[in-house]
């Protein structure tokens, strides 16, 4: 069993697929493929190192508030042609973004 589906079986939350673009600090800037309410997964041209801490920034659909904080990289792997799945951890948010993200996901 690989890391990506042992994390996938341990998640606490469901995913939702998502599409927007995330600033990942550094000028790097990526694509969502999912979020739930514990993380996102983001799609990246280079991977990122398991255990680094990444600012995120980015907006929901039909939300005008953006979302930023600090999230922690659970695991990385390659994906199609020359990009990168990267799981990471929502760290380090402030309530009011918590709660931005639970009333996306609860629609």
């Amino acid at each position: 069993m690989s890391d990506h589906t042992t994390y996938e079986s341990r998640r606490s939350s469901p995913r939702l697929s998502l599409d927007v673009v995330v600033n990942c600090g550094q000028n790097a800037i990526a694509h969502s493929r999912d979020i739930g309410a514990g993380g996102i997964c983001l799609i990246l041209e280079e991977p990122l190192e398991t255990g680094k801490m990444v600012h995120l920034r980015f907006t929901l659909p039909g939300q005008q508030q953006e979302i930023c904080g600090f999230g922690k990289v659970v695991w990385s792997k390659k994906a199609l042609q020359q990009h990168y799945l990267v799981g990471i951890q929502f760290w380090a948010f402030e309530e009011d973004q918590k709660q931005a993200i639970e009333t996306y996901l609860n629609g």
